[in-house]
């Protein structure tokens, strides 16, 4: 069964029972722990297979700009798969994309800004441009499933969430700042034993776990 918001507020307040202060709000609670579940779910910390996203963009002969799902956190790799080869569209910073005097053809690079997609050269008929990415964790605070949603996170996260989640509550509820780091240590040690690599992947790091933040994302292939 899925854990809640309220059984993670409930743990999260009984670890925190030592001290007179932990009268803190709910929404005080709840604002440190989904701080937590979005920092380890973020695609610099690891890889969650859970949110990994795939997506196809069927192209429109003359038009350059499509909508994405507003999921998307980041992409890893754009390719056209319409094509034997499989050419992969390659990334480039949006203002160089306005700077060009496109023309038609097959799609060569792409930038993104905001939820849309901008191809260059403009497509000159129909293409697959299948996008490989990383979606945001969905859930909600009002007891609703935590680690169930659009993409649900696995159990075996939750000891590292709720970690997290003291440790922050200790250095920004409570005010002790020691406690707080030495919670964070144990953190880093019990998220660690967890998102370890495995065989095939210690090749994928760079590509896998830095978001596309200046369109560069995995020009190193």
């Amino acid at each position: 069964m899925a854990t809640t918001m309220t059984a993670f507020r409930d743990e999260l307040r009984a670890r925190l029972l030592t001290r007179s202060e932990t009268s803190a709000s709910n929404l005080r609670l709840d604002r440190v722990i989904k701080s937590a579940i979005y920092h380890i779910t973020s695609p610099k910390i690891h890889r969650h297979e859970d949110l990994e996203i795939q997506k196809d963009i069927t192209t429109v002969n003359g038009t350059d700009i499509y909508d994405i799902n507003a999921e998307l956190w980041t992409l890893f790799v754009v390719r056209d798969v319409s094509t034997n080869n499989r050419r992969r569209i390659v990334p480039m910073g949006f203002q160089r994309m306005q700077e060009l005097w496109k023309t038609t053809g097959q799609p060569l690079r792409y930038a993104r800004w905001s939820q849309q997609m901008h191809f260059d050269p403009i497509p000159s008929g129909i293409y697959t441009i299948r996008i490989w990415g990383y979606g945001y964790p969905q859930f909600t605070l009002g007891g609703d499933g935590l680690i169930s949603g659009n993409f649900p996170l696995r159990e075996v996260y939750e000891e590292s969430a709720l970690l997290l989640a003291e440790a922050k509550a200790w250095s920004q509820i409570l005010k002790d700042v020691k406690r707080g780091k030495a919670l964070r240590d144990e953190f880093m040690d019990e998220f660690g034993t967890i998102v370890a690599p495995v065989e095939g992947e210690l090749d994928d790091q760079e590509d896998v776990l830095r978001p596309d933040l200046d369109g560069l994302q995995g020009t190193g292939r």
